[in-house]
């Protein structure tokens, strides 16, 4: 009988911890929560209200500013430590900052195109250099003074630069930080790798790829098949297949326009690993999630390459109608 209430109050005891552990847990999320919250109510504070609202430093160079940073002693602390939390994690590294190739893998619509559109805008941002993307989405931006329209990046054919087994022209690393390769499935499509056609552009491109980081130092590859050509995958930097994460747009409802609307929050990302014979992983290696904080997806065009066949003639069915009916 002794052992049995001892084995009954071990039980209690263990089904307490875990409630405990259990509760510790989603206190622990709902904290995280909070923060990200705080910290994004932070960023956009300061990049979307203050530095519009004071441009010539009208606010920062009044007296009163002073006294009001002197009155909010010691509560404007948080705020400071918001701000260097804030930077620090805008300068974490990713794993597609080390040089080299990075294949991107993924069905229609898993977030490739948007992926490549946010570091290309978190190269701009960091390096003050855009990226040579050959997949038009990127939309015009007006200018300030409503004049004219303009774009970061530069838009460029892959012939440009390989064809004829050669290198016609070199990506110029000095103003573009990236090169991006939208839907290169389309360009190399490895199954047609022992043809002429496809060696004529891929032996050139891949001789470029092998010494990438003494150039432009970042090649983004995408790709809807889960491959690409084997020697391209034994080269590859890092293989990976985003999920894009989309969510409510609190900032812009709460003070720009009022508008329910979603945004792209940020991707998780799959990395997989590659074996001898050029095949990924059946399961990632890594799961991990990347945060935007560099892309107005306001400016990424999502039908990008629907013109790709506007040249081709439109067929349009007949004899749809066989026999009309006759009346009486």
């Amino acid at each position: 009988m002794q052992q049995s209430k001892a084995e009954k109050l071990e039980q209690i005891l263990e089904d307490a911890a875990r409630k405990i552990n259990s509760l510790f847990e989603k206190t622990e999320i709902f904290y995280r929560k909070i923060v990200d919250l705080v910290l994004t109510i932070f960023s956009f504070i300061s990049d979307k209200i203050w530095y519009k609202l004071d441009k010539e430093k009208r606010i920062v160079d009044n007296p009163f500013y002073k006294k009001v940073r002197y009155l909010t002693f010691p509560w404007h602390f948080i705020w400071i430590i918001g701000f260097l939390i804030s930077k620090r994690k805008k300068d974490d590294r990713l794993i597609y900052d080390l040089p080299g190739v990075h294949i991107i893998v993924g069905p229609p619509g898993c977030g490739k195109s948007s992926l490549q559109f946010m570091l290309a805008e978190r190269f701009r941002l960091k390096t003050g250099k855009p990226s040579l993307i050959n997949s038009d989405f990127e939309k015009a931006r007006l200018s300030e003074d409503n004049s004219y329209y303009y774009k970061y990046h530069y838009l460029y054919n892959f012939t440009d630069f390989w064809r004829d087994r050669r290198m016609i022209e070199q990506p110029n690393h000095k103003i573009a930080a990236s090169l991006i390769v939208d839907e290169g499935h389309r360009i190399l499509n490895y199954r047609e790798n022992g043809s002429t056609e496809y060696n004529d552009k891929f032996m050139p491109f891949m001789n470029y790829a092998v010494l990438v980081r003494k150039y432009i130092k970042h090649i983004y590859f995408s790709t809807q098949m889960g491959k690409v050509d084997i020697q391209l995958m034994h080269l590859a930097q890092s293989l990976t297949q985003p999920r894009v994460d989309i969510g409510f747009d609190y900032p812009d409802w709460l003070v720009e326009t009022g508008a329910y609307r979603f945004k792209i929050k940020g991707f998780f990302i799959d990395q997989y690993s590659i074996d001898a014979n050029g095949e990924k992983s059946v399961k990632p290696v890594k799961s991990f999630y990347i945060k935007n904080e560099w892309a107005d997806f306001d400016y990424f065009e999502t039908m990008a390459m629907n013109d790709v066949y506007d040249h081709v003639k439109m067929y349009h069915p007949k004899n749809l109608i066989k026999e009309r009916v006759k009346n009486g």
